[in-house]
């Protein structure tokens, strides 16, 4: 909801605040990176926060000027939550997936980040191997 995309944001503007701190005290760079989610939804997040913790919850505009990397989880797009078989890590939608449509895919991630005020130079995806 819109107070814990407030309240995320606020936390990582702290932790900048502090490794700021941190380093005029000691002179040494501190960066500072999220692992964020990779789809609009993330099915099995709300038994554990009540938020359903996709990419829609998050300021990435303000997290972008906040952090120095925005990491996003480049698998996971299906699992033992899923209704149906799929792959883990899709590049493109295919028609023939059963998660075709709703935006569940690398290439589409990557878009809406990146359409959504994060910079390219401080993006990156994990990928499963």
């Amino acid at each position: 909801n819109a107070n814990e995309k407030a309240n995320f944001t606020a936390l990582m503007q702290e932790f900048r605040n502090e490794l700021s701190a941190v380093t005029a005290t000691t002179g040494k760079t501190y960066y500072l990176l999220a692992d964020l989610a990779a789809g609009p939804s993330t099915p099995g997040a709300a038994q554990f926060s009540g938020n359903d913790g996709g990419y829609v919850t998050i300021d990435i505009a303000s997290l972008n000027n906040i952090l120095d990397y925005i990491n996003v989880d480049g698998y996971n797009y299906a699992g033992d939550w899923s209704n149906a078989t799929n792959d883990a890590s899709p590049l493109y939608d295919e028609t023939a997936s059963p998660l075709y449509g709703k935006g569940d895919t690398i290439d589409s991630t990557v878009h809406y980040y990146l359409s959504h005020g994060a910079t390219p130079a401080k993006y990156t995806m994990g990928f499963p191997l």
